[in-house]
């Protein structure tokens, strides 16, 4: 089998009497996040984002709680003591702390939000700087290359899609599949034969608004049989 392949374009600091952890870091993803606490031993938890309530009651007795900007200063009263406070955050996102007594108590805990996955086609250079067009590989040839190999890359979501995309008297063409990848779209498909005899498909002529790369396993299609063809469309896009 041989693969015809076209592209059409590129384009502070405190110090404690009492043995203390010093600042953590935890990833707040609405699962309870551990405080370890001690009695007489501040301990701030500093969130990624203002705080807007603590709908969590509990006795001043046992423990001391005082919110302030975006930190929360926690202090035991009480030998024991434990318990889970709720926190909202003021775009509403639901904080959970888990408080537990334990030595060496926290000094200070930093919570940040999960990293969300970078979009295709903004990976890095290995120095941090954004791939440039001189880099060998362009997001169109990266993300028909998975397409020909069948593979998922970071940030692309592979989803069931049918629709007639190309309809002559001789030949139709149908999705099965697109790869949602950012600023391009990456329809898998069908192109089956309509006659009875043996039809070319001619790739270099075929042409749609946005199209900026297009393959086929066969690009002669044996009559009422199919091949598999790949097209990488940008939305909007000029020819």
């Amino acid at each position: 089998m041989k693969r015809r392949v076209i592209f059409l374009c590129a384009a502070a600091v405190l110090v404690w009497t009492t043995v203390a952890i010093g600042a953590r870091t935890e990833v707040s993803i609405g699962e309870p996040v551990e405080i370890r606490i001690a009695v007489g031993v501040p301990t701030v938890v500093t969130f990624p984002e203002k705080i807007k309530g603590i709908p969590t009651n509990a006795n001043p007795e046992y423990v001391s709680m005082e919110a302030d900007g975006n930190r929360l200063f926690v202090v035991s009263r009480e030998e024991g003591f434990g318990g889970r406070v709720f926190v909202i955050g003021e775009s509403d996102r639901l904080h959970i702390l888990e408080l537990v007594q334990g030595e060496p108590a926290d000094t200070e805990v930093q919570l940040v939000l999960p990293q969300a996955p970078r979009r295709f086609g903004e990976e890095s250079g290995a120095a941090g700087r954004p791939r440039g067009r001189g880099n060998r590989t362009s997001p169109i040839r990266r993300l028909l290359i998975a397409m020909l190999k069948g593979e998922r890359l970071p940030g692309v979501e592979l989803l069931e899609h049918d629709q007639v995309l190309a309809m002559s008297n001789e030949v139709e063409i149908r999705t099965t599949h697109v790869y949602a990848a950012g600023r391009y779209l990456g329809f898998l498909g069908t192109a089956r034969n309509l006659t009875r005899e043996a039809f070319v498909l001619r790739l270099p002529e075929y042409q749609a608004q946005g199209l900026k790369a297009i393959a086929a396993d066969d690009e002669t299609i044996e009559a009422g049989g199919e091949t598999r063809v790949y097209l990488v469309i940008e939305p909007g896009s000029p020819y």
